[in-house]
């Protein structure tokens, strides 16, 4: 990581409209990926400066073109002004097997790191990207 290396941008994301208030488990869904993140973020002593949420946004059926906070959340990237992109979980991201893997690649290969607040890390070496989880 260069520039400050500690600041955070997190994206939260449910699929239906339902999850957006509670999921299966009757927790609220987005208030908990949010705590989480925060959490993990300060126990790391990272700086959360930007966060972006996705309602009811299917990261199965909706591909990441087309995904408008995750576009702006690029977009930031491409203008240096987070180093970490947190998620709660990395399907998170998106869950289509022939692109979210590019997706995460694209944020690694313009300098960002995308770690997940389950203690997973996506880094980067050499021409590869390497998954390792933490416990």
């Amino acid at each position: 990581m260069t520039r400050n290396n500690n600041r955070v941008c997190c994206l939260y994301r449910v699929s239906t409209d339902k999850q957006v208030d509670f999921n299966s488990n009757h927790e609220a869904d987005l208030p908990m990926q949010r705590k989480a993140c925060h959490k993990f973020a300060e126990s790391k002593g990272w700086v959360i400066v930007h966060e972006e949420q996705e309602e009811g946004v299917s990261g199965h059926k909706v591909r990441a073109e087309a995904r408008d906070k995750l576009q702006i959340i690029k977009e930031y990237a491409r203008k240096g002004k987070f180093d970490i992109l947190l998620v709660f979980m990395f399907d998170r991201i998106g869950r289509i097997a022939d692109e979210t893997p590019f997706v995460v690649e694209w944020f690694v290969r313009n300098g960002i790191f995308a770690i997940c607040s389950l203690r997973m890390l996506l880094v980067h070496s050499k021409r590869k990207l390497l998954f390792t989880a933490f416990y």
